[in-house]
């Protein structure tokens, strides 16, 4: 078990990330006629980033040989009541920055769930990770986290 006080330096080791992302998620879905619910984060979130290593890693990834060292948590707005998810990922040598990006955004535009636009920005370093916490490790997706 990780103290409390050292997830961030325990997830800081996945990789050096390059982008953080925030991804918008639909409160109700209209054409299944469905609301979100929290048990619906981790198979969205792993859809997501199976279609994000297919893409930057073709066969490599479907070989189990490849993947993107990721960090992923969920949480629901407080103000908006808005589920969504924050990444930090760390963009491949071989791809430049926007080639990335473009990877990054495909899959968001075929998510069922997805709202809005996705947000990319630059990885800020450990107090991103602190942000995706906010202080409690329950929020991280440790099935959606991996060290490529």
């Amino acid at each position: 078990m990780i103290p409390r006080h050292e997830y961030h330096h325990y997830f800081s080791s996945f990789g050096n990330f390059t982008d953080s992302v925030t991804i918008l998620l639909k409160k109700q879905h209209s054409l299944h006629e469905t609301y979100w619910r929290d048990e619906l984060a981790e198979p969205n979130a792993r859809w997501y980033l199976d279609r994000l290593n297919k893409l930057t890693y073709g066969r490599q990834y479907l070989g189990g040989h490849k993947s993107l060292p990721v960090v992923t948590s969920y949480e629901v707005g407080s103000k908006t009541s808005r589920p969504h998810f924050h990444m930090a990922i760390e963009r491949p040598k071989h791809l430049r920055k926007e080639k990335f990006h473009q990877f990054l955004r495909k899959p968001f535009q075929a998510m069922d769930w997805a709202y809005g636009t996705i947000d990319i920005r630059d990885y800020t370093g450990d107090p991103f990770i602190r942000y995706i916490c906010k202080g409690d490790f329950e929020k991280i997706l440790v099935s959606c986290c991996t060290k490529g």
